[in-house]
């Protein structure tokens, strides 16, 4: 085997194995995603490793909340706070391409062109298996299945969502009760009629065949196709995309609905997309031809009055019910860490119907995730319309539709 520097061997060892040696990274949609360890990261979505695309194009890692970039060996420099030369070592060492008496010899050497026969690896042998992501009529028609399998809304849940919340009577079709474990023996049934009828098919084993590429859906054991039901309470939103079809569904713990927080468990898992990348074949995990959702487009048109002109941008569900029931037509992020594919799709919705002007909705929060995320957009959204953000005194309440619907309204400026 050739001789080689401690550098080309490091770039030897792909961006994501080397990276996950020192974190847990999951994948989805093509990329991987763990929490950033420069910064204090709390939820997953910012940090992104881009796999490399050829032996040529290696990959790179990249968190969008603190700035942090670059390809594996500056991950185990900073990580480690260790030299160039001493990362690429670290590297190679422990991908199994040298000894760790070939890995000590070179520490000994002060050459940074230092050269080693590299060990002869064994080819990888697990590699996940996803299921590809069924197109957006596919997708409308099982998940619209999947909540007419499911039980209403309590009547409690419903006066939740009307006196507290004020989501307007019409948008209440849109929520449901996610089924529970104990819910699955006639859920499951209700959901292969429903699915039978609805692409009239003749037996269940073609119905489950319809839910492969289905984000939350995926082969578990015996070749069963299973999701993963919550043991308590939670409530299904359908989301909708610019063509009114359902393109994924959300889920909010029911203790929660109210606004309030009762526990740090409930407010970490408050919103959870129904999702199934998890489920790869990869040792550990649930089962395979899983399916992630990535970004799913959420989009609310004016309710009860005439649209002003305006596209609102926000980042909750609730906050976008809001801004509809005001004329606006809104898109909603979910997340402030998705505000390139938020931004992206306020500008084609701005085009296509000749809106004049955008209005960005952020809680009323300081922190660096927020102002990267904000300026951002504002770059990207201000370059084809007037843009503005709402903004209030957080003393009147923390999101947009809290000051609204505590009646301070007038409190809000642009």
């Amino acid at each position: 085997m050739a001789r080689l520097n401690v550098f080309d061997l490091a770039h030897q060892v792909s961006v994501v194995e080397a990276i996950g040696h020192f974190i847990q990274l999951q994948y989805k949609n093509g990329k991987y995603y763990g929490l950033c360890p420069f910064h204090d990261d709390k939820t997953m979505g910012s940090f992104v490793v881009f796999p490399d695309s050829s032996p040529s194009k290696r990959g790179w890692f990249e968190c969008y909340a603190c700035g942090i970039r670059g390809d594996s060996i500056d991950f185990v420099r900073q990580y480690l706070d260790v030299g160039y030369r001493e990362a690429a070592i670290i590297i190679a060492e422990n991908a199994g391409i040298i000894s760790c008496a070939g890995a000590a010899a070179l520490r000994q050497k002060n050459n940074a062109a230092s050269v080693v026969i590299p060990v002869q690896r064994k080819a990888q042998e697990n590699c996940a298996v996803l299921a590809q992501k069924r197109n957006p009529e596919h997708l409308d028609r099982v998940y619209r299945c999947f909540a007419a399998a499911s039980k209403p809304l309590s009547q409690e849940a419903k006066k939740v969502l009307l006196d507290s919340r004020k989501i307007p009577e019409s948008s209440l079709e849109k929520y449901f009760l996610f089924p529970t474990r104990s819910d699955l023996p006639v859920f499951w049934s209700k959901l292969k009629k429903n699915l039978m009828t609805e692409f009239k098919l003749s037996d269940s084993s073609s119905a489950a065949k319809n839910l492969i590429g289905v984000p939350g859906f995926y082969v578990g054991k015996n070749n069963r196709v299973l999701f993963s039901a919550p043991s308590e309470n939670q409530i299904g939103i359908m989301v909708f995309n610019r063509n009114a079809q359902v393109s994924g569904i959300q889920t909010r713990a029911a203790q929660s609905l109210d606004g309030v927080v009762h526990s740090e468990h409930e407010k970490k898992a408050r919103y959870k997309f129904f999702s199934s990348g998890y489920a790869n074949g990869m040792p550990g995990s649930a089962g395979t031809l899983g399916c992630s959702c990535g970004f799913v487009e959420d989009i609310l048109y004016p309710q009860n009055r005439m649209w002003n002109r305006a596209v609102a941008v926000t980042e909750g569900r609730f906050k976008a019910e809001t801004l509809a029931s005001l004329g606006f037509l809104v898109v909603n992020m979910h997340s402030i860490s998705n505000w390139k594919a938020a931004g992206k799709a306020a500008l084609e919705l701005a085009d296509a119907i000749g809106a004049r002007q955008f209005v960005l909705c952020y809680d009323r929060e300081q922190n660096n995730h927020v102002f990267q995320s904000a300026s951002g957009l504002y770059s990207r959204l201000n370059s084809a319309l007037l843009t503005e953000f709402a903004v209030w005194d957080p003393s009147f309440g923390k999101g947009i539709d809290d000051v609204i619907n505590a009646g301070y309204i007038s409190e809000i400026s642009r």
